[in-house]
């Protein structure tokens, strides 16, 4: 999860991928050898073309199979490419609430409202 200026960077999910249309935080999986931290800057990089600081840990869920992490992380202000998204954009709790959010996304959702915009 990516901060900026008050809000949190929301990705779209590119159509013809799975989950296509739905918002998502962005990352992506661990390699080997990889701390879930640096798999998260890099995936970053690759996906956005965004250098990140990170952060505490904002929660970790299950999704089938899969375990998500999210972490704070805070943007350096540099223009950002989407790659492989359809679309990006900065939210605040009011917008965070209106966007489909792919599955495993809703409960990171949910714990990035309560604790980034606890007076929301």
């Amino acid at each position: 999860m990516i901060l900026y200026e008050g809000k949190v960077l929301a990705c779209q999910r590119a159509v013809g991928k799975a989950e296509g249309g739905k918002w998502e935080f962005p990352g992506g999986k661990v390699e080997e050898g990889e701390s879930d931290q640096v798999a998260l800057a890099r995936e970053i990089e690759e996906e956005l073309a965004m250098s990140v600081s990170l952060g505490s840990m904002v929660k970790s869920v299950f999704h089938g199979k899969i375990e998500l992490w999210a972490y704070r992380s805070c943007w350096d202000g540099v223009e950002m490419e989407l790659r492989e998204h359809q679309d990006a954009k900065w939210i605040i709790p009011a917008e965070g609430d209106m966007l489909d959010w792919a599955p495993a996304d809703v409960a990171i959702w949910k714990e990035v409202r309560r604790t980034c915009f606890p007076k929301a």
